[in-house]
């Protein structure tokens, strides 16, 4: 899924490589982020570090692809930061407008994690927004790349159902809402128990 691309992508000290098996280990001491809820409490969505551990060996069986990006130290160690994973797929919609059609379907891609290794800050607090850079520096040049190779429309996401974080994905990475009709309807044909309570977001390819 990433033809074209020169790995290893770099930006500053950070790097982002495709996974390979080698780097299984990082996956398994991932530790992910905490999010505040309303009550400013913090905790880690369920699910959410298992899924980044064995996104591996979805991997492997090629039903996702896997990218970790790492902080590279002075001694030209590795030290992972976030692990981002995405997959080719399509965003069903009702269009009236077109006789004899009940949907349209558009093909996209999903951004199926996004997670910040916690490790990687408690060690360096004096890092700030690694996801918004992961997005740009990585995420984007990928996703183009994709878009130039298979012509995927819309680039999409189920966000954490976190007023905070869907807020920070719609100012800082400018994702989109759908009204509430049709974002029903595209969810009806996506969404799988791996999401179920999360926000739909998308933006089209052609604006990255």
């Amino acid at each position: 899924m990433s033809e074209g691309i020169q790995f290893p992508l770099s930006f500053e000290n950070f790097i982002c490589e495709p996974y390979e098996s080698s780097f299984s280990s990082y996956l398994t001491r991932f530790d992910a982020l905490k999010l505040k809820d309303e009550n400013g409490l913090e905790y880690t969505p369920i699910g959410l570090e298992k899924s980044i551990r064995d996104s591996g060996r979805k991997n492997d069986a090629q039903l996702l692809r896997t990218y970790l990006v790492f902080r590279i130290s002075e001694d030209n160690k590795k030290e992972l930061a976030c692990v981002f994973c995405i997959r080719c797929s399509s965003m069903h919609f009702e269009n009236p407008l077109r006789e004899n059609f009940f949907s349209e379907i558009i093909p996209c891609i999903e951004l199926v994690y996004l997670a910040v290794d916690a490790n990687c800050l408690k060690r360096h607090p004096e890092i700030k927004g690694i996801g918004s850079a992961t997005f740009d520096a990585f995420i984007v040049p990928i996703i183009q790349e994709l878009n130039r190779l298979c012509g995927c429309k819309n680039l999409f996401l189920f966000a954490i159902n976190n007023k905070k974080l869907i807020k920070y994905y719609i100012d800082r990475m400018d994702f989109k809402t759908l009204p509430e009709e049709q974002e029903k309807f595209v969810v009806n044909n996506l969404k799988t128990t791996d999401n179920l309570d999360c926000k739909f977001l998308y933006q089209p390819i052609e604006c990255m």
